[in-house]
């Protein structure tokens, strides 16, 4: 890759976190643009891509790291011998109710 390449590469990733920050805080896209001094559709172009971006991050985590870290916890508290299997109960219906949210997130959003 050109250094000239990589510099618009570096600008584009820039802009985009300065995207997420103000759109972050509530800002339009309207005004976001204004503040940036670019136009609107990049805005929109940039918002989208980092809306996808979030997307499949949040498709790896439910795919590859939630199940272990349910695991893990669950485990956890099975062995600890102050725990009641009231409190067990407890803990995977919570991991239940977080995986069903998390899951109705990414259906909606996608």
């Amino acid at each position: 890759m050109d250094a000239s390449h990589s510099n618009i590469n570096q600008k584009s990733l820039h802009r985009r976190d300065q995207v997420f920050r103000l759109s972050s805080m509530g800002y339009s896209q309207s005004k976001i643009a204004s503040v940036l001094h670019i136009s609107q559709s990049l805005i929109s172009l940039d918002i989208s891509l980092l809306r996808e971006k979030g997307r499949e991050a949040l498709s790896d985590y439910l795919e590859n790291e939630l199940p272990l870290k349910y695991q893990s916890s669950v485990s956890k508290v099975c062995y600890s011998f102050e725990t009641s299997s009231r409190e067990v109960c407890c803990l995977k219906e919570l991991w239940v109710i977080e995986i069903y949210w998390l899951y109705k997130f990414l259906a909606n959003n996608t």
